[in-house]
């Protein structure tokens, strides 16, 4: 993605992207998905000028994703494409660079996430995008700081240079953000740039508290707090405090705590679900990383259903459970009504993307 001079995402017209007539989506994993639901829900006649997936995981390959053939990066020439949609923010840059290598010099490669309609499409789930989108736009300067790392919608559609982009968005539904906060109490638990506490209050929460570490001590991230508090008009409490250390003591009990993409990088993920058992007075609303791996329980007979665990990193404590292991976790740290909302898995892929609700 591209950032302007003021620090916002710069923007391409999706009108202008129509005048194309081969379109590859790189790579073939959930962003695709997303961004093709946008056009089967914005612009259904547009299906046929999309040639296929690509994407450098061989275990991909030759599968068919959501109606398109996932082909070899390396074989991506000859489909001809005269644009290739990129559909992980984060990692557009390393991307692009690579590409330029397989394809045509003319050929346009662009992010998925800066493109204005789907931004627009993506932002609509967002109370708080929905009250800025017909303001007009006022001086918004983000230039002072480093990207962000959630995409917040400002005046006129415009948006923070960010990693997640549109997925700031999308995981509002992902994990059934309520609709509803009115008079709620919120924890916000490693909330980086505060996107998803700022859309707690706009939907009528009380008291939110804003908890967070590593991403504010990293440079200019409580700055980008203030600034984001101060624009959009929004009173939040927060703490700078590590949830590997953090005790009931540092931050009470809450209607609803928010543990958002968190759980797999902490050292030690069952502490924190006890923890949360008894910070959690009403729900706690879980998402992130799973491995997509139902195996047979060696325990009890007759089941698929075992809990398995991958330690994928063993000096910053990662972990990413498969779903079964996850809700097994959290009934056995005390919540005892355990609900998955949200699974999702790309075909060829072992990664999947999980949302819970426990009370």
């Amino acid at each position: 993605m591209i950032k302007n001079s003021n620090g916002t995402l710069s923007l391409t017209s999706f009108k202008e992207l129509c005048a194309y007539d081969k379109w590859l989506f790189f790579p073939a994993a959930s962003g695709s998905a997303y961004f093709l639901s946008f056009i089967t829900d914005e612009a259904p006649q547009l299906a046929d000028k999309i040639v296929g997936y690509s994407d450098s995981d061989s275990r991909k390959w030759g599968k068919i994703q959501d109606g398109y053939s996932v082909i070899p990066k390396d074989d991506i020439s000859d489909s001809k494409p005269d644009v290739i949609i990129v559909t992980s923010p984060a990692y557009f840059e390393e991307i692009e660079k690579d590409l330029r290598l397989r394809v045509p010099e003319n050929t346009l490669i662009v992010a998925a996430d800066s493109i204005d309609e789907y931004m627009a499409w993506e932002s609509k789930r967002s109370f708080l995008a929905k009250r800025f989108a017909n303001k007009v736009t006022d001086d918004i300067d983000l230039s002072p700081f480093t990207q962000f790392f959630q995409a917040l919608p400002f005046a006129g559609s415009t948006y923070s240079h960010s990693t997640k982009g549109a997925l700031t968005y999308r995981l509002l539904d992902q994990a059934q953000i309520p609709q509803d906060f009115k008079g709620k109490s919120v924890l916000d638990l490693g909330a980086s740039d505060c996107f998803y506490s700022l859309e707690a209050k706009e939907r009528g929460a009380g008291e939110v508290m804003a908890i967070d570490s590593f991403y504010w001590k990293k440079g200019d991230g409580l700055e980008k707090i203030n600034y984001a508090k101060n624009y959009f008009g929004h009173q939040i409490l927060q703490k700078t405090l590590d949830v590997n250390e953090m005790t009931v003591k540092d931050v009470g009990q809450y209607d609803i705590v928010l543990c958002l993409g968190l759980y797999y990088h902490v050292l030690d993920p069952f502490r924190l679900f006890r923890m949360l058992r008894s910070i959690v007075k009403e729900k706690l609303i879980l998402s992130g990383r799973t491995v997509n791996l139902v195996i047979a329980d060696p325990v009890s007979a007759n089941t698929d259903n075992a809990s398995y665990m991958v330690l994928s990193d063993k000096h910053f404590g990662k972990w990413t459970p498969n779903t079964q292991c996850l809700v097994d976790m959290l009934k056995i740290a005390g919540f005892t009504k355990v609900d998955v909302v949200f699974d999702y898995c790309p075909l060829g892929s072992t990664i999947a993307s999980t949302a819970i609700h426990a009370s």
